[in-house]
């Protein structure tokens, strides 16, 4: 096994990969589509895309607050699963399943600091 560190915005060094996971990671890659069609011309025929992140809706509170303090900025990509589905199609990949899981992370209150 290796694993390759690579700037997502790139061709990936290496092609041929069996699979490609990565977790907590393509919330913070602007451009989805671009990023899978660079993971297909990675893996080798049959090869697997394995990934998690943050989908539509996950933070919409916080973005909300941001709005609210008249801050119209985010650099998350929160896609819904139908816009990943369909940007993974595009990029070659078949037999594709995503979907929206919620994970709430409460803080408890007495965490919260002013």
């Amino acid at each position: 096994m290796s694993f390759i560190q690579a700037d997502l915005n790139l061709p990936l060094p290496q092609a041929g990969l069996d699979a490609i996971v990565s977790t907590s990671t393509l919330h913070w890659v602007p451009d989805h589509a671009g990023v899978f069609r660079r993971f297909a011309d990675a893996l080798k025929p049959g090869g697997q895309l394995l990934f998690d992140c943050g989908g539509e809706g996950n933070i919409a509170s916080v973005v909300a607050t941001l709005h609210g303090h008249g801050l119209d900025w985010s650099p998350w990509t929160y896609e819904s699963d139908k816009q990943t589905i369909a940007d993974l199609g595009v990029a070659g990949f078949t037999d594709v399943r995503a979907e929206l899981v919620p994970r709430p992370a409460p803080i408890p209150a007495d965490e919260i600091s002013d």
